[in-house]
């Protein structure tokens, strides 16, 4: 139970406890050839610097620390989220991603943003003049950049966080479990919000409207997004759905399986996922597995170190490569790191651009043939 302090006081949710231990990751892939090889499964956690940002935000954190709030992956996250919204119970009282309640005496004015996607929702609920603490990662809007860096991503640095003297932290995956300990133990509030799809993204959205006391603003944006993922679905009811690869290409090979953020979008593109039936979140594949899935589009995102220079182009000179329908058909989707996989507003953005990727207004001027 997180300790309660004269000015806020949390509790286990009632009927929760902490999530199911031993869950994959579920953020996008960073640092994966050197660091995040972890263990049979390949759970891995995002880094900004080096596949893919955060949701621009993740690592590879001690297993022992990050599996207490992971969640069970595809499923348990996905109805967390929605018994989140039903039992929550006003203004300055919410249940996190912990499944523990928060409740604040006053509305907070001092917040420390420990995620790129947290920092998104914050300024885009009318939230971010009361942020004074993010970390090195959190890079828009560009306003967060003259915000005092308090933290890595898996690295808090207590000494700053106290520094600025915050009145609300909010944690994300992938931060350091004992560090957020530390700080609840020194009386600081802490609100740990885990997205994993574009629902749960909306749901925080309003969360933390509820919680910074900026609910018109909140609800606002969030019928706004709603809406605009509501239009993507007309658009694409009933069209063929492509198989799409992401992936990271250069060896080794990895892609987002189930209960990943990208699988979600691929899916509320109008794609099929070809690694949707992999065992876990974040598979490391061979070529031979992806030449046996036969993917019709492939889905990159390329900057922010995420992809080798020229390694997308290397790939129509490689026996296997140069075979799939994807490169055959020059069917290459490009979509910016942070806007597809930050777990903030700008998903949705992402959603847009791959709809029209995979179902242009043309369609046959990218048609891919019937394989």
């Amino acid at each position: 139970m997180r300790r309660a302090t004269g000015s806020h006081r949390v509790r286990p949710a009632p009927g929760r406890g902490r999530c199911t231990p031993g869950a994959d990751t579920g953020e996008s892939p960073t640092g994966l050839r050197s660091r995040c090889l972890d263990r049979a499964d390949r759970r891995i956690h995002a880094d900004h610097t080096q596949i893919a940002q955060e949701t621009g935000q993740g690592n590879c954190a001690q297993e022992s620390d990050v599996k207490r709030w992971l969640g069970s992956g595809t499923g348990t996250w996905i109805v967390l989220t929605f018994l989140i919204a039903a039992t929550a119970r006003g203004q300055g009282q919410e249940i996190d991603d912990l499944g523990q309640e928060l409740t604040l005496s006053s509305t907070p004015t001092r917040i420390v943003s420990l995620a790129p996607s947290n920092t998104e929702i914050l300024f885009a609920i009318g939230a971010g003049d009361r942020v004074v603490g993010v970390t090195q990662w959190c890079n828009y809007p560009t306003a967060a950049k003259d915000i005092e860096q308090v933290a890595g991503y898996s690295d808090l640095n207590i000494e700053r966080i106290t520094a600025v003297r915050p009145d609300l932290i909010i944690a994300a995956r992938g931060n350091d479990l004992e560090g957020l300990r530390s700080l609840e133990q020194m009386g600081v509030p802490v609100f740990a919000v885990n997205v994993q799809t574009l629902d749960a993204m909306i749901d925080a959205v309003r969360r933390l409207g509820r919680l910074t006391g900026t609910t018109d603003r909140s609800d606002s944006l969030a019928r706004m997004l709603t809406a605009r993922l509501e239009e993507v679905d007309r658009r694409i009811l009933d069209r063929p759905r492509p198989r799409v690869l992401w992936g990271y290409v250069a060896e080794p090979i990895y892609t987002a399986g189930p209960g990943s953020l990208i699988d979600n979008m691929i899916e509320r593109a109008g794609g099929e996922n070809v690694a949707r039936g992999a065992q876990v979140t974040w598979p490391q594949v061979s070529l031979e597995t992806i030449v046996a899935w036969a993917p019709q589009v492939l889905l990159t995102s390329l900057g922010g170190g995420m992809q080798p220079a020229g390694e997308i182009d290397r790939l129509r000179e490689i026996d296997g490569w140069k075979e799939l329908p994807a490169i055959k058909n020059g069917r290459i989707v490009h979509v910016e790191g942070d806007l597809l996989t930050r777990a903030g507003p700008r998903l949705v953005d992402a959603v847009e651009i791959l709809a029209n990727q995979l179902h242009p207004a043309n369609p046959s001027a990218t048609e891919t043939p019937t394989e």
